[in-house]
C-alpha cells in the first residue's frame, strides 16, 4: 500500500553513509504544461504559483490569485485538480460527471469551458489524434515514438468493440506525449549523475529509482557535493520550457523522506 512505509523503513545507508532523497516537484503538471504550450500554465511555474489555482483562475474566473484559490475557493481548485489532466487524457463528460459529482450536461459544459479557456491544449488533442491515424505514430520532444500499427484498420471497422479500442489508442496519443517526457527527463537526469560521480571518482551511486524520485547512497563528507550534482542533474535534464525543481533531503532511512 502507498501508505505502508516497511519497505522504505528497510532501506538504509551503510554505516558512514548517507541517503540524499530527491524528487521532482510536480514533473507530470510541468510537461504537461510544457507539451500543452498554454502560456498561462507554463508561466505559472515561472512565477511559482500553484499549479491547480491558476487552472482554478482561469476555468472559473476567479478574483484572486492562484496561490490564494486553496484558501478562498477550494472547491474550484479541487474541480480544476480533479479535471485538469483528466479531460486532455480523453476524459469523457460521463467520467468527467463522476470525477467532480456533477450530472454530464454540467461535465459537459465543464469540458467546453476548459478548451475555451485552453485552445492550445485542444489543439494538442487534434493534433495527436491526427497524428496517430495518418501517421501511425506520435513522438515527444525528446524523440522517442509511440507506434499505432493497424490503427487506421480501427478506424474503418464497424465493430464496437474495435470503435472501444481506437478511441482508447487515440487516449494514449496525447497522453504518451506526456507521461514519456517524464520518464526521459528522469533517465537523463540518471545517466548525467552517473557520468559526473564517475568523471568525480566520488563515492556515490544510485540506489533505486521510484517514479519521478531518486534515492543516492554516498559517503558522509560527500554529501553536500553529491547533493548539489543531483539536484543540477536533476533539474537541467532537459529544457523543455518550463523550469524543473527537485530539492534533495538528507535522511537515515528511506521512510523518513516523506
Amino acid at each position: 500500500p502507498k501508505k505502508d512505509k516497511r519497505i522504505k523503513y528497510g532501506i538504509v545507508p551503510r554505516p558512514g553513509n548517507d541517503l540524499i532523497v530527491d524528487d521532482y516537484s510536480q514533473l507530470e503538471a510541468r510537461v504537461f504544461a510544457a507539451v500543452g504550450n498554454e502560456p498561462s500554465l507554463i508561466q505559472s511555474f515561472f512565477k511559482k504559483q500553484d499549479f491547480w489555482g491558476t487552472l482554478a483562475v482561469d476555468i472559473f474566473n476567479l478574483s484572486c490569485s492562484p496561490n490564494e484559490v486553496l484558501e478562498k475557493h477550494p472547491d474550484e481548485r479541487q474541480q480544476a485538480k480533479a479535471a485538469g489532466l483528466a479531460i486532455v487524457y480523453g476524459g469523457k463528460k460521463w467520467k468527467i460527471s463522476k470525477l467532480l459529482n456533477i450530472s454530464e450536461d454540467d461535465a459537459d459544459a465543464f469540458i467546453t469551458k476548459y478548451f475555451t479557456t485552453y485552445p492550445n491544449l485542444k489543439k494538442l488533442v487534434n493534433r495527436s489524434h491526427g497524428q496517430a491515424l495518418e501517421l501511425e505514430y506520435v513522438q515527444t520532444l525528446t524523440g522517442r515514438k509511440r507506434r499505432f500499427i493497424g490503427i487506421k484498420k480501427l478506424q474503418r471497422s464497424t465493430k464496437k468493440e474495435d470503435f472501444r479500442l481506437l478511441g482508447n489508442l487515440l487516449n494514449i496519443s496525447v497522453n504518451f506525449q506526456i507521461q514519456s517526457l517524464g520518464a526521459s527527463i528522469i533517465n537523463r537526469a540518471m545517466i548525467n549523475i552517473k557520468k559526473e560521480f564517475d568523471a568525480k571518482r566520488l563515492p556515490a551511486f544510485i540506489v533505486i529509482q521510484v517514479h519521478d524520485e531518486l534515492v543516492v547512497e554516498c559517503k558522509k563528507e560527500y554529501t553536500k557535493e553529491v547533493s548539489e550534482i543531483v539536484q543540477r542533474c536533476m533539474e537541467h535534464a532537459y529544457d523543455i520550457g518550463v523550469p524543473l525543481e527537485a530539492k534533495p533531503i538528507i535522511v537515515d532511512r528511506y521512510s523518513e523522506a516523506k
